[in-house]
């Protein structure tokens, strides 16, 4: 059963896990993002469902993990995406994956990724700096509709 894996923590060799990244972007969600830039775990799982649903019938990018960075951050640019919501930190690193436990224990491996946390804050305010209003209510109003 794949479920959405959410951890803070830190990355040894940031290029090197960003090529790892690469390797496995194809297969199932795995992204690097700024833990600071992301609301919350809901957040993060509605926008995986949603990426799953788009992917095959409306995709922007070349694989499932850049069209879930593009729809998290909001944006049509990868560049913009990454700006908005990827690592600033190699220090302070969200690794967020939709796959199995022993897949997730792989993919921490192979990136060199040391877990601090699991990511399960609320980080309701950066919401008001990432998005407008309305698409603030819409995602609350799904939000609640998930539980």
């Amino acid at each position: 059963m794949y479920i959405m894996f959410a951890v803070k923590g830190k990355i040894k060799d940031i290029d090197h896990g960003l090529k790892t990244l690469k390797m496995l972007q194809d297969r199932f969600i795995v992204q690097l993002l700024n833990p600071d830039s992301i609301p919350s775990i809901k957040f993060l799982k509605y926008m995986a469902c949603i990426t799953k649903k788009k992917f095959k019938k409306n995709q922007i990018a070349s694989n499932i993990s850049t069209e879930f960075l593009l729809l998290i951050a909001g944006e049509h640019n990868i560049n913009k995406a990454i700006i908005k919501v990827g690592v600033k930190n190699p220090n302070n690193v969200l690794l967020v994956a939709d796959c199995d436990d022993k897949t997730f224990k792989e993919v921490i491996r192979k990136l060199g990724f040391e877990k601090y946390s699991d990511f399960n804050v609320d980080n309701s305010n950066v919401s008001d700096k990432m998005y407008s209003n309305d698409e603030i209510e819409i995602e609350n109003s799904i939000i609640n509709l998930m539980g």
